[in-house]
């Protein structure tokens, strides 16, 4: 079983480590806040999703500290772990990232001893992503702990639980194809070198 992390402080690149919640989010940030912005706060299945989204955050975290790794890489040994063996394409694909970025991260990767490359089956041209190696299962073990965190829930929860989130998926799936088609409020920022 993976110990926890209790890492204060920042993380290379400037990130905060991730910190247990001793109190609810809101709570903290209620008195800081004026009336039109305690108005403006999410609440129902948007303000729970948020709180999720904060704590799905800060477990990425978590596993990010104890991997070693930056939160792309575990993004991708996520994905991997979840999905199997990919080609460059489809991680690209899957992480909303370049084909370039996740070949150097794939790269990086192999190097920690994460994954592996392995040819394609019906098509040699291809190479596949593999989530394996001699670190390998130190992902497959941090992973695990969420499983091991549902194992208390009933069949009928944990169905219910899986539908719930089928739904979230499919509502920021449209909601996202939605806001892609928009035009942008502001030009996108440019690299200056």
């Amino acid at each position: 079983m993976i110990e926890p992390v209790h890492a204060p402080g920042l993380i290379e690149g400037g990130v905060k480590a991730p910190r247990a919640p001793e109190a609810e989010d809101e709570a903290e940030a209620a008195p800081s806040m004026t009336s039109a912005s305690a108005r403006a706060a999410p609440k129902g299945p948007f303000g729970s999703f948020h709180r999720m989204d904060v704590r799905l955050s800060r477990y990425q975290l978590a596993v990010a500290l104890n991997l070693g790794c930056p939160l792309t890489e575990v993004h991708v040994l996520m994905l991997l772990a979840t999905q199997g063996p990919l080609t460059v394409g489809r991680v690209a694909d899957a992480t909303c990232m370049g084909s370039s970025v996740i070949t150097g991260i794939a790269d990086r990767l192999e190097k920690k001893g994460y994954v592996t490359r392995a040819r394609h089956d019906h098509d040699r041209r291809k190479t596949l992503v593999v989530l394996d190696g001699p670190r390998a299962g130190a992902v497959v073990d941090c992973l695990s702990l969420l499983d091991q965190a549902t194992c208390s829930l009933s069949a009928h929860e944990a169905a219910h639980l899986a539908d719930a989130i089928d739904q979230w998926i499919e509502l920021l799936d449209r909601c996202s194809a939605h806001l892609t088609q928009l035009t942008p409020l502001a030009d996108r920022p440019r690299r200056t070198r």
